[in-house]
């Protein structure tokens, strides 16, 4: 459950991207967020496919509850 104080924030966000990032940090634990990516599998930054593991995915059922909330 995300607290009211969050969703406060969330509704003062001045941008979409604003107001999704403060949704993912209220969901996702810090370790969930550092070890996954939105669709899982390898990061896409430069170099990343050889020195990282395969990310996670992000739980789908949490990423339509933010999206729901963006909309």
């Amino acid at each position: 459950m995300i607290s009211r104080s969050v969703l406060a924030a969330v509704q003062q966000a001045p941008t979409a991207t604003a107001m999704a990032r403060l949704l993912l940090v209220a969901v996702f634990d810090s370790r969930t967020l550092l070890v996954s990516n939105l669709k899982g599998g390898v990061s896409k930054r430069p170099g990343a496919e050889d020195s990282t593991p395969r990310l996670g995915k992000l739980d789908e059922t949490k990423l339509e509850a933010i999206y729901c909330e963006l909309l």
